[in-house]
């Protein structure tokens, strides 16, 4: 919490309106990485991490999104190699340029990974499910059935971002090809999320990207 509160405070000091800071450290397991992301929050800031960890070859295990003061968001990702590749210095450069580019220019993150999910097909066969449920706090709950591949996270989380509604905690879990999300989700003021017709579009676009 320390790092992340040094994190806002030297982004937050920055006169860059694009800026980002990042820190690593080990992750809760063997093998996973813990990535602290700090960013002047947008529309789709999530959506943009995601998608440069996915082209970066991390495979996202869980991750936490903070509001923060000053209009800097803070996001926490638990990732591991998503290849066979170890994961080095040379690994968090790679995301470092992955993650300003896609700042950038996020029509060219989606184009750069829709080609990487070209060669990295699902691993499973499975029919998309959603659902919706109250998730006894702040937020509403919504769950997410895929087949895994390359940058399902960054599909949905932009699904989100185009529906208006704002992720505040995220877990990816995956086994045998198949991933099971959930999102805390809320709208644009900061309220559960109960409207039948923006629920329906939610879904819609999950389906249709997941």
């Amino acid at each position: 919490m320390v790092r992340h509160a040094e994190l806002a405070a030297e982004l937050a000091a920055s006169p860059a309106a694009d800026g980002v800071r990042t820190a690593v450290g080990p992750g809760p397991a063997p093998g996973t990485w813990r990535v602290s992301v700090a960013a002047r929050d947008r529309e789709g800031l999530f959506a943009s991490i995601c998608g440069a960890l996915s082209l970066t070859g991390l495979d996202i295990m869980g991750a936490d999104a903070f509001d923060a003061h000053g209009g800097v968001a803070i996001d926490v990702f638990i990732v591991r190699s998503d290849t066979r590749a170890a994961i080095d210095t040379a690994t968090w450069a790679a995301f470092d340029r992955h993650l300003h580019a896609a700042l950038a220019d996020p029509g060219g993150l989606a184009a750069r990974l829709a080609e990487r999910q070209s060669h990295y097909p699902a691993k499973a066969r499975v029919r998309t499910r959603f659902a919706v449920r109250d998730s006894g706090v702040y937020a509403t709950a919504v769950e997410v059935r895929a087949a895994d591949r390359v940058g399902l996270l960054y599909d949905l989380a932009l699904a989100f971002a185009q529906t208006g509604l704002q992720i505040h905690w995220a877990r990816a879990l995956t086994k045998d090809g198949v991933a099971r999300d959930v999102f805390h989700v809320t709208d644009e003021f900061g309220e559960p999320v109960d409207d039948p017709g923006v629920i329906g579009h939610l879904a819609m676009r999950i389906r249709e990207r997941a």
